[in-house]
């Protein structure tokens, strides 16, 4: 189900967040990576997305949002949230770097 793009970075589209829900956390428990997925196409609940958020914060890896433009400014400030998939790749890539210098 999650596309790897990368070294531990794990790229989702909403729609198939949506379509297998119920396996997401299975599938992150078992692969703990950087993830973002793109609602360029489907925005996801608020619900939904605080659920995965939290979980990855709390295996303390990266969470990206993909959002339109105009939408950007209706999530919360402290969230991750650009709007392309180069932006998304460079922001974990540059979150995984830190993590490695110890920050």
């Amino acid at each position: 189900m999650i596309k790897f793009e990368g070294s531990g970075i794990g790229y989702l589209d909403a729609t198939t967040v949506v379509e297998k829900n119920d396996e997401l956390i299975s599938e992150l428990n078992e692969t703990r990576i950087d993830l973002i997925i793109d609602c360029t196409s489907q925005l996801l609940s608020m619900s939904m997305l605080q659920t995965i958020k939290a979980y990855q914060d709390q295996i303390k890896k990266c969470f990206v949002l993909i959002l339109p433009v105009a939408l950007l400014d209706h999530y919360p400030e402290n969230w991750n949230c650009v709007p392309t998939k180069t932006e998304a790749l460079d922001f974990v890539t540059f979150e995984q770097m830190q993590r490695d210098l110890g920050f």
